[in-house]
């Protein structure tokens, strides 16, 4: 992705070139440095030093609100988006649209109201979220993005994470994806993904190990649960929901279907989940 800000500036004909860069990530300053010649550089940062900076945010359920300040200017935006990892988002978005062209105030009143379908996508008339995690990290940033929320607004009950993980990939990933939901949920239900052409369970058994560090089988309400059938996970998730319960439904997100061998059958959780509240 480097050779974006490198090679692809370098040799792009558009006037006016602006790399947008995040400065709390140890990468991005050495990417400033990196930069083609004759490129601009706009960058921003939740923790000050940059053109654009988070003041301050606070995060519900329903949305967040942050107080931003861009080369000396305050303002403010609102936004159903949850977690601190949408608004380092919705930063390079901001500068990556007004350098396009796009006014502040569009930009903002766009912001109020956008959904992405599968990130952290709520399921209507209720605390279910859908997301596309299917990594460690992606997996660790949603979980904690709602965990924060929980803690923050005094909600004091249940996360509940369901999730699986993809055959014929990676194997390696599959502890640690069952080690990133189990340290941070307090129920985790371990279920099948895209198994492709491997057994479902083979896969849940490589996931196992990485729970296993951290929860004990469910029991008085915490722990980990597994059901193969991703369906009947899904409907074990919402039958355990106590009034105040969260629950984060990862790995598959937008997609509405679900690859068993070499074919791909119908299976979307947002609308199963739709169908169960």
């Amino acid at each position: 992705k480097k050779l974006l800000f490198t090679d692809c500036l370098d040799v792009s004909e558009k006037k006016n070139k602006v790399a947008v860069i995040n400065k709390d990530d140890p990468f991005g300053d050495r990417l400033i440095t990196s930069c083609a010649d004759g490129v601009g550089v706009r960058t921003f940062s939740t923790e000050g030093d940059a053109n654009l900076v988070m003041k301050k945010a606070s995060f519900t359920l329903s949305g967040t609100e942050a107080i931003l300040n861009e080369d000396g200017e305050e303002f403010t935006i609102q936004t159903d988006l949850l977690g601190m990892h949408n608004v380092k988002n919705i930063m390079a978005a901001l500068l990556v649209a007004k350098h396009s062209g796009c006014t502040r105030e569009q930009i903002l009143e766009k912001i109020k109201s956008v959904r992405v379908p599968g990130r952290l996508d709520r399921v209507p008339r209720s605390n279910i979220f859908v997301d596309y995690a299917h990594t460690p990290d992606a997996l660790v940033n949603v979980v904690s993005a709602l965990k924060t929320i929980m803690i923050q607004t005094d909600q004091t009950s249940r996360l509940i994470t369901v999730f699986g993980c993809g055959g014929d990939r990676d194997r390696t990933k599959r502890p640690l994806m069952g080690e990133a939901a189990a340290q941070l949920s307090d129920v985790v239900v371990v279920t099948s993904d895209n198994p492709r052409t491997e057994q479902p369970q083979k896969i849940i058994d490589d996931i196992l190990p990485g729970v296993k560090k951290y929860q004990s089988p469910y029991k008085d309400g915490d722990g980990f649960v597994v059901e193969v059938d991703r369906k009947k996970a899904l409907e074990a998730a919402v039958s355990m929901m106590g009034e105040n319960d969260v629950v984060i439904v990862a790995g598959k997100g937008h997609e509405d279907y679900q690859i068993i061998g070499t074919e791909k059958h119908h299976f979307d959780d947002r609308e199963i989940l739709t169908g169960l509240v």
